[in-house]
């Protein structure tokens, strides 16, 4: 039998799509799947708006919270978070450093405009 080609972010579309209906791709998980910064995932963090009772995989992390509509995009088909949300939503866990650098990164993909890199680097700077 011939599988279907998997491709760097299968995985992370296989966890949002654990999380059901409205759920989407959050915080330095965003990050990971953009490839910005250096990002080193324990877990792939899914946020969804209910309670998901069934049983997840140890390498997804689904929360219960609601992400705006205005919040989400799609990398690639999958749902997630904005980036600015994600950059400042991975705050505590991944290194301030590491996450200016990505801001700067996602300026210069043009996945963040220049004032949102703006805002998100002097929150990230006085946090």
């Amino acid at each position: 039998m011939v599988e279907a080609p998997s491709n760097n972010l299968d995985e992370f579309a296989e966890a949002v799509a654990l999380g059901g209906e409205d759920a989407v791709l959050a915080d330095e998980s965003v990050l990971a799947a953009y490839g910005l910064g250096q990002v080193n995932l324990r877990k792939i963090r899914v946020a969804t708006p209910r309670r998901v009772r069934s049983r997840v995989p140890n390498t997804v992390e689904i929360e219960q919270r609601k992400v705006p509509l205005s919040d989400r995009t799609y990398i690639e088909g999958i749902p997630a978070m904005g980036v600015e949300s994600a950059l400042l939503g991975s705050r505590g866990r991944i290194m301030t450093e590491r996450l200016i650098d990505a801001a700067r990164k996602a300026e210069q993909r043009g996945l963040l405009d220049s004032a949102a890199a703006t805002r998100v680097i002097k929150e990230l700077e006085t946090s």
